[in-house]
């Protein structure tokens, strides 16, 4: 189940579910969430629209906006619900090596092993 298909504790959907099921589509999603973080840059809920780009981003190919995002969210001091820091950072790692840079890949992917087996 991922983050938007999630409720809170009084059973009402999360407040970016409604709109990312309007949008449909990654190009209408990034720029949904693009106006969001434009507007409302201290919004509570930020770190979670920055990792949301990111994926809008990386399923579009679109590997260097992903990456900027990723690394946003990553370097946030709060968490989100939607994904993980570890999960980030594995996106972090796929997007470098989709987009060829294979040795910041490979140190991601390094990073989050360390994190596993700690």
């Amino acid at each position: 189940m991922d983050g938007l298909s999630r409720h809170d504790e009084l059973g009402k959907p999360h407040p970016l579910y409604i709109p990312l099921k309007a949008v449909g589509s990654d190009v209408n999603a990034a720029d949904s969430f693009s106006r969001l973080l434009y507007s409302f840059p201290n919004l509570g809920v930020i770190v979670e629209v920055k990792a949301r780009l990111g994926v809008c981003y990386q399923n579009l190919g679109d590997y260097n906006r992903a990456l900027k995002f990723y690394n946003q969210a990553l370097s946030d001091s709060t968490e989100t619900p939607f994904l993980s820091k570890t999960h980030i950072r594995f996106n972090i790692a796929l997007s470098s090596e989709n987009a060829g840079d294979l040795s910041k890949a490979e140190e991601e992917y390094k990073k989050i092993i360390a994190e596993v087996n700690l």
